[in-house]
Formats: structure tokens, C-alpha cells, sequence
């Protein structure tokens, strides 16, 4: 096992080698509602006689999906600053420090360490709230699916489906984004790069986490 830690000692990324805890797969799957490609890359650390390289991407974990393939995957870079990498083979351990640089061209642009820690306080804040909300569409749409077969409750129905329309793209290329897609959106811009979150983007967040909470509540699951 091959563990990646940070300056106070948390797991930030763990690479396994037994395939049955990670299958090897690549997956790109194309979101038209936001215009851009996601790909998802899982390896298992290798364990064959003689070399074996394994690159990690530096990336953290990410939203929840309810497709297991996708789930928490393609979170933001960590950032700058000290790590140690742990290596587990059977009851032997090895240890190696490293550090991770800032872009040059952040520092020359006047990015700090403090502007992109701050950025990454919010990036959370919104993958939580990503999150959240795929798990209660999930809940919304497994909840219909139960009625709809049941063919009791109408009442309810027609209450779940108003609210999953309130949450949920509708089918088509270019769908008008509902609270997940928004959500989605707010979550590309801030980990396209790193700098310091814009005063739009706070309040964009503060007042999607109120939708949302008053959304949940109405929703009543």
C-alpha cells in the first residue's frame, strides 16, 4: 500500500495493490450541461518482480456520485508544501518526505500559499454541498421509483417529481441548469485555477447552500 500524507499526518491519497479493493479503470464521460470532459483514472499500485512506477495526479477527493466509478473522484490539486510518501510491503514500512511546488507563474502573478488555501476552504464547502444535493437526487429519484411501481400516493408523487425538477437537469443537449448543474458550475470555475475566491463566488455559494437547505427541507427526506 502506498500512502500519500501531509504536513500533520493525514492520509491524503491511499494507491492499493489488491484489485479487488480498486479495479484498474479509465472512463471519460462528456457533460453537455457544462460543456466539458471529465476523465476518471483509477490504478492499483503494482506488484510485479523488478521496477514498477505509479504517478499520482495530486488530486484530492472529490464529490460523491451516485455512479461507484465516478464517486469522489477528480477532486481538487493539494496544495504547495510539505508531504511524505509511506510505503507498505507486507510488515516493512518505508518513508520518504518531498515537497510539492507552487506554480511559478502563480508566484510571479502574486498568488500566495494563503490565496489558494483560502480557495480551497470554499472549494470543499461547495463539494460538500455538491454532494448533498447528487444524494438527495438520488433519494428523490429512487423514492419516485418506489411509487411509480406501488401505484399508491399520488399525492407524494407529484411532490417528489416537483421537487427533483427543481434539482435535476431535464433530458436533452442543451438542458437549462437546475440547482445540481448551478452547483456543478460554481464547483468547475473554482478548481480551474488557483487563486484567491472572487467576492462573486462567495456569495454564489452562500446563496446556493440556501436554495438547497430550503429545497432539503421541502423535500422532507
Amino acid at each position: 500500500q502506498l500512502d500519500i500524507l501531509d504536513v500533520q499526518n493525514k492520509v491524503v491519497a491511499s494507491i492499493v495493490s489488491d484489485s479487488t479493493q480498486l479495479k484498474s479503470t479509465k472512463e471519460e464521460v462528456e457533460d453537455m450541461g457544462l460543456n466539458m470532459t471529465f476523465v476518471y483514472l483509477d490504478k492499483k499500485l503494482e506488484t510485479k518482480k523488478g521496477i514498477n512506477r505509479f504517478a499520482w495526479d495530486l488530486r484530492q477527493k472529490g464529490p460523491w456520485d451516485k455512479n461507484k466509478n465516478r464517486r469522489y473522484k477528480g477532486g481538487p490539486v493539494v496544495p504547495p508544501g510539505m508531504y511524505k510518501v509511506k510505503l507498505t510491503v507486507g510488515d516493512a514500512i518505508y518513508e520518504q518526505p518531498f515537497e510539492i511546488l507552487i506554480d511559478p507563474r502563480l508566484k510571479e502573478d502574486g498568488v500566495t500559499l494563503d490565496n489558494i488555501l483560502e480557495q480551497q476552504q470554499l472549494v470543499f464547502k461547495v463539494i460538500d454541498l455538491l454532494s448533498d444535493a447528487k444524494m438527495l437526487q438520488d433519494k428523490l429519484e429512487k423514492k419516485i421509483k418506489e411509487l411509480e411501481k406501488s401505484k399508491v400516493g399520488d399525492d407524494k408523487l407529484d411532490h417528489y417529481k416537483t421537487i427533483l425538477k427543481q434539482l435535476k437537469n431535464e433530458e436533452g443537449a442543451y438542458p437549462q441548469p437546475m440547482m445540481v448543474g448551478q452547483i456543478s458550475y460554481l464547483y468547475y470555475i473554482l478548481s480551474g485555477s488557483d487563486k484567491e475566491p472572487g467576492q462573486e463566488e462567495q456569495e454564489r455559494y452562500t446563496e446556493l447552500l440556501s436554495q438547497f437547505t430550503a429545497l432539503k427541507q421541502k423535500a422532507g427526506i
